[in-house]
């Protein structure tokens, strides 16, 4: 016959209390906790030290990805698909009011204009090339070229030794750049195509 366990309050308690006590200094798992096990199951790992090198070494790696390789550059590229070049381009008309307040437009002496609009021609001789040959890797960076509003000029802007783009394919040169660089055509066409670049990439 079995004896039936009388119950004890004091000792009940104190099973109730070491539970809780448990249950306190093991918190609920973080949601990697639960699917790294059975990763780690499923590739052969099973110690707990070398579950937290398999999370550190998937956070390296995806890290990596993000600022190692294209990957973020393809990801925004998928974002601006549905974003069409005109909204680009009416920011560009607004944005260049205000600067040009600050820094007002001033004679082109240097031919900023012409070099700028010859690379746009560049650019079209580009993608037509690039389509006869089914180059559309390459050529994609020009397939919108005409969707722009080229406008290469130069600011007044004493101190300020730079050259800038706006959305919309709005593109200034600061006077102070051009006087204190003596720069040849072929490198103010540097210069242009860099920052064409960040309006055709839609970095402005």
């Amino acid at each position: 016959m079995r004896r039936r366990q009388s119950s004890n309050p004091y000792t009940s308690s104190r099973r109730s209390s070491t539970n809780n006590s448990s249950n306190a200094a093991n918190p609920k798992l973080p949601a990697a906790s639960i699917w790294l096990p059975i990763l780690g199951h499923h590739l052969g790992i099973r110690n707990r030290k070398h579950h937290e090198l398999l999370l550190l070494a998937i956070i390296t790696s995806i890290l990596a990805l993000w600022f190692l390789t294209p990957l973020s550059d393809y990801c925004a590229a998928c974002i601006l698909w549905n974003v069409p070049v005109i909204t680009d381009v009416e920011l560009g008309r607004q944005s260049i009011v205000s600067l040009e307040s600050k820094y007002p437009r001033v004679q082109d002496r240097w031919g900023v204009q012409k070099i700028g609009m010859e690379l746009v021609k560049a650019g079209r001789n580009a993608r037509y090339n690039d389509n006869n040959n089914n180059n559309h890797f390459f050529g994609s960076i020009f397939d919108n070229i005409d969707e722009y509003e080229w406008d290469f000029g130069v600011v007044h802007a004493p101190n300020l030794v730079n050259a800038f783009a706006l959305p919309g394919g709005i593109i200034r040169v600061t006077d102070s750049l051009l006087q204190h660089l003596y720069l040849s055509n072929g490198e103010i066409a540097a210069l242009l195509g860099h920052e064409m670049g960040h309006v055709l990439h839609r970095h402005s």
